[in-house]
């Protein structure tokens, strides 16, 4: 995790592939603004390398805690490294599971990292 002394500076050399994987998300709903709020606050972390970005965050459930992969871009073997380097983190916050969501391609690079299960999300703009 980026720690909170260099996190501007690796915001804004990390700002274009976050900006890419919010575009491909729905809509929208999140801003680059919004992820630079979260991470300032705390309530996301950003883990990074010269390949790729994550933004993560931990999502608080009635009996456990997931450990979300949110935003990646780059590379995808260094988006899979950066999800090893965050591991420990994980732990720490008592997440049981780790979670990403992502293109259909990526199942097969994501089951070699020991991944599990091929969900699809479909959105509709109401």
């Amino acid at each position: 995790m980026i720690p909170r002394e260099r996190l501007i500076e690796e915001f804004e050399r990390c700002r274009p592939w976050i900006e890419e994987a919010l575009d491909r998300g729905p809509s929208g709903l999140y801003k680059i603004q919004d992820v630079f709020n979260f991470l300032l606050t705390g309530r996301c972390q950003l883990w990074s390398d010269t390949r790729a970005c994550i933004v993560s965050f931990v999502d608080h459930k009635p009996r456990g805690n997931v450990f979300v992969l949110w935003l990646g871009a780059g590379e995808l073997d260094a988006i899979i490294a950066l999800g090893e380097t965050a591991r420990p983190f994980a732990l720490e916050q008592g997440c049981a599971i780790v979670e990403i969501n992502g293109r259909r391609g990526w199942a097969k690079a994501l089951k070699a990292a020991g991944f599990i299960g091929e969900r699809v999300a479909l959105h509709m703009a109401i």
